[in-house]
């Protein structure tokens, strides 16, 4: 049997390198606004015409508190470093264009066919988070949070309502009651034909904040500001059948500004694709299980998709 070709696959290196590249611009207007939020004498900023990185500044600089207290270690630590104090002063930005990728077709399987089918939607789940180490130093406990970005078959964006995962020393493991598992939902009305291709980015961060609640909102807004962004640079489709091209391009670009927009110490955001054939007979998925490494400490999510009627 051959293998089974997604949108990924569609994807090429040269157009991966164009996705890396302009998510390491949008990184450095996102740090340059946050400093200058943080400290506008110390860190200003250049009027310009770039009306996408405009965009990006505008989005940024108004972030709540709560949004802007989860990036303020990392912009501390920045201000109290000379050298990278320096290092962000002449990061050059480039002008900020949407990337340009042609259109192609969707990569042909067997069965990409029509099919009513039985069921309306995808639902995603988290069934368990592991400390196989928990962070630096490790004088207490972990507080971590988990939050993240769905994108459905045609490239709509919905945020993952955040939520506070526990508290971990190294060994625990914390399994999520079925009322607690739900992140979101994918509709499976959204294009005609079969397979479906669906994606989630989540990002996991530790927590010293004292208001729990706060951060957790905090992260949600910023996720949902990060989408945008994302969004802003993604190439626009106009043909509906290769939409599930846009949702994986936008995946990829999210999943880079994410990773730009943080400390390179901290947990990286983890992606996930969902593939749905029109002869799925289960009625879910295998659960998957990824690690996350980030600031000396290693977590080990558990996730799986279950089709709802």
């Amino acid at each position: 049997m051959s293998k089974t070709m997604t949108t990924l696959d569609a994807i090429s290196d040269i157009e991966r390198n164009q996705i890396n590249d302009a998510a390491r611009n949008v990184g450095t207007i996102f740090l340059k606004t946050m400093l200058n939020r943080l400290d506008s004498k110390a860190f200003p900023l250049k009027a310009g015409s770039d009306r996408l990185a405009a965009d990006v500044a505008v989005l940024t600089r108004h972030l709540s508190p709560n949004a802007f207290n989860i990036l303020r270690p990392r912009l501390e630590k920045i201000r109290a470093d000379a050298s990278k104090t320096n290092a962000v002063l002449r990061a050059p930005v480039k002008t900020l264009q949407k990337i340009s990728i042609s259109e192609k077709k969707l990569p042909k399987n067997e069965d990409t066919v029509l099919r009513a089918g039985n069921y309306k939607s995808v639902q995603l789940l988290l069934r368990a988070l592991h400390c196989i180490n928990e962070t630096n130093p490790e004088n207490g406990v972990d507080t971590m949070i988990l939050g993240g970005v769905l994108i459905g078959a045609t490239g709509n964006l919905n945020v993952i309502n955040s939520r506070h995962c526990g508290f971990f020393e190294t060994d625990d493991r914390i399994e999520y009651a079925p009322h607690t598992q739900h992140l979101g939902l994918f509709s499976l009305n959204t294009t005609p034909t079969y397979p479906k291709y669906f994606y989630a980015v989540f990002k996991l961060i530790e927590s010293d904040a004292i208001d729990i609640e706060a951060e957790v909102t905090g992260l949600t807004e910023l996720m949902s500001v990060l989408g945008q962004i994302a969004r802003s640079i993604t190439p626009n489709f106009n043909n509906p059948l290769i939409q599930p091209v846009y949702a994986a391009y936008l995946f990829l670009i999210l999943r880079a500004v994410i990773y730009t927009s943080f400390d390179e110490e901290d947990f990286p955001p983890i992606g996930v694709d969902i593939f749905v054939t029109a002869s799925s007979e289960t009625q879910s998925g295998n659960l998957v299980t990824d690690n996350i490494s980030g600031l000396g400490g290693t977590y080990r999510i558990g996730y799986k998709w279950k089709l709802l009627k």
